[in-house]
């Protein structure tokens, strides 16, 4: 690798330094990195070894290659400290093992996929704290690889950054995944954590869910995408506590009739299209979201059986929600419709759906309206002819975004700054 290109990562991985601090710094929170803490963060990684692709393809092929441990739960094999710059397909690629291994302190630029686990046995694999740049087709890939471990990676401008197929059980928590064309795949997977991740500016979606269930995706920031969060053909999917700001579309929900999914707690701000888009999917509870500033609040089309409470729509230019024709039984109540389609001389609402209901028929309560006039109903638009027959006379409690939030800018400055020391490092001592 040439100076100048080894320049303009350092100059890159800087910027997102600054971006992350700026961000901690836009936020409530009020805490700030220690000069001793920073050190801290940033002198347990050692420098790394300039090698070949690394290449396993059984059990035996770890003793070939020396590395440390032998393979058991209590002492895996590493694969660590290492800087794999080549022209080849994979960086490191592990298959047909049910030896027990962790990948982690690694830096890889190679040309298709950075690391590429196939086919492992349950538990075995953990990928940690690597940086993973311009793999074409993706950073960190596994295949087969039912509970693996991926946390605190950093992976830029690479296809997908994560992409995991029949990963169950998996933990996926506190990477980075910048500048990519997806920031995450994960493709038929059941009961994953996927958390406190950074997918922002990637070209098409932050996190991409298909054909999963029961898996949990909560405490990520998701900005600057096309798609902030897409699902598709999920259930029972716990979509908690997420940021989603300045994407195309902040979240959509797709393709899953039966879903039985609560999507609770999440922002979806400043998206130039829809805050949430809910497509061909039912029997889900939206609640305590806020959803604000963005072209549309919340849309429907062919949903059914929602339960739609607890939630912000503030000044979202167009309507707070909107529904079409082929939506069906979806009910709307203690939610706080704010200063929506200000200046159109519209409802804050539209409803072309069947049998929409506009309160909680348990307690006649139905929504607050900044625009209502203080009695009688509110009238909503659209050819349904829907009212909320029980208008709120004050806002209903929307519950705070959690603060972790905030904690997870403050953990993405603190990798960052981690793995600029150790280019530092590593290339000084070329010179």
């Amino acid at each position: 690798m040439n100076l100048k290109k080894i320049q303009n990562k350092t100059f890159l991985l800087f910027l997102i330094g600054f971006l992350a601090t700026t961000l901690i710094f836009s936020t409530n929170n009020t805490y700030v990195l220690s000069l001793d803490e920073q050190n801290s963060s940033e002198s347990h990684l050692t420098a790394l070894t300039s090698r070949d692709p690394i290449l396993i393809y059984n059990n035996s092929a770890f003793g070939l290659y020396g590395f440390p441990g032998d393979g058991s739960p209590g002492n895996p094999y590493r694969i660590e400290n290492y800087n794999i710059t080549a022209t080849a397909a994979h960086g490191i690629h592990i298959n047909n093992t049910n030896l027990h291994f962790i990948i982690q302190n690694c830096y890889i630029d190679v040309d298709l996929v950075g690391i590429f686990i196939l086919g492992v046995y349950n538990q075995t694999a953990t990928i940690e704290n690597n940086y993973c740049v311009n793999n074409d087709i993706c950073g960190i890939s596994i295949d087969s690889g039912f509970e693996s471990t991926i946390v605190d990676n950093i992976l830029i401008h690479n296809g997908d950054g994560i992409y995991t197929f029949f990963c169950d059980g998996s933990v996926i928590t506190n990477n980075t995944c910048l500048w990519n064309d997806n920031g995450m795949y994960i493709y038929d997977t059941y009961k994953t954590l996927i958390n406190e991740n950074n997918c922002s500016y990637n070209a098409n979606y932050g996190i991409h869910l298909e054909t999963t269930w029961k898996n949990t995706v909560k405490d990520n920031i998701c900005n600057n995408n096309l798609i902030g969060i897409l699902s598709n053909e999920t259930s029972r999917l716990n979509l908690n506590n997420n940021l989603c700001t300045n994407n195309d579309y902040g979240m959509i929900l797709a393709s899953s009739t039966n879903s039985r999914s609560n999507i609770t707690f999440n922002k979806c701000f400043d998206s130039s299209s829809f805050g949430l888009f809910i497509v061909d999917y039912g029997f889900a509870m939206i609640a305590n979201n806020s959803i604000k500033n963005n072209g549309l609040g919340i849309g429907l089309g062919q949903a059914e059986n929602l339960t739609i409470k607890y939630n912000l729509f503030e000044q979202n230019t167009d309507y707070g929600a909107q529904l079409d024709t082929v939506c069906n039984n979806n009910i709307f109540h203690h939610n706080a419709f704010i200063n929506n389609a200000l200046g159109l001389g519209k409802q804050q609402a539209y409803d072309d759906g069947i049998s929409t209901i506009w309160y909680d028929v348990s307690t006649n309560e139905g929504n607050f309206w900044s625009d209502w006039g203080g009695t009688g109903d509110y009238s909503i638009d659209g050819s349904a002819g829907t009212f909320d027959l029980y208008p709120l006379g004050s806002s209903p409690i929307v519950a705070e975004f959690s603060s972790s939030i905030h904690l997870l800018y403050l953990a993405l400055f603190i990798s960052i700054s981690s793995t600029v020391f150790v280019l530092k490092r590593k290339y000084s001592k070329r010179k």
